[in-house]
């Protein structure tokens, strides 16, 4: 007595119905089994393995991926932001800063009015000036400070969060067009995002660690 497995093969010479027994059929259903198995588990392989490629890369270069793009869209934008008469163009606030620091650079460090403007950024481009530095120089010394406070952003966002948000966070603030824009304008605009991210990252830092070096 046999046991019997029915198969059908429908091709365009012929069409029919074979029958084998089950000691000839078991080998090719274990076979197509196996096979089945295999391209349903490859797709998870793949997916376990660049899950870990990817959390290999985060762990270990996340922050230097974000510093290198922001300092990639910074370049970009610089160069092509050199190319137009903005870049020549001192208007409203800018000429502000621009005339206040040159006067700080000639020795006029007090002035004789009281400030209508927060004194800090004018004595930082004041100094900048007085060590001969042009403005383009500036503009890049913002623009670097940018690209680091994305690498700031990665970091609190790490800390508060997980690695997959950093990345996220700091991929955005890197590519930011409003930040790359105020970090290359004369005017004190970029100092806010920088401080502030650099205020919370030392908050951050003293929280775990209680060492008041993190404080000043």
């Amino acid at each position: 007595v046999g046991w019997w497995c029915v198969f059908f093969f429908n091709a365009t010479a012929t069409t029919g119905i074979y029958t084998l027994s089950l000691h000839d059929a078991l080998p090719i259903w274990e076979a197509w089994v196996e096979v089945r198995r295999r391209v349903l588990a490859a797709p998870r392989l793949s997916y376990c393995w660049r899950h870990q490629q990817m959390k290999h890369i985060l762990d270990n270069k996340g922050p230097w991926i974000v510093l290198a793009i922001a300092i990639v869209v910074r370049a970009v934008y610089l160069f092509n932001y050199q190319q137009t008469p903005l870049s020549a163009t001192y208007l409203a606030d800018q000429a502000y800063y621009r005339t206040w620091a040159l006067q700080i650079a000639g020795g006029d460090w007090l002035g004789t009015e009281t400030f209508e403007q927060g004194p800090l950024y004018p004595y930082l481009l004041g100094s900048l000036y007085t060590l001969g530095a042009s403005n383009t120089v500036v503009i890049v010394l913002q623009l670097l400070s940018g690209a680091t406070a994305c690498v700031l952003v990665f970091a609190c966002a790490d800390r508060l969060f997980d690695r997959k948000t950093a990345m996220i966070a700091g991929l955005l603030a890197a590519v930011y067009g409003p930040l790359v824009y105020y970090e290359c304008s004369i005017m004190k605009s970029f100092l806010s995002p920088l401080l502030t991210i650099t205020a919370l990252y030392a908050a951050l830092r003293y929280a775990e660690r209680r060492s008041s070096s993190w404080l000043f």
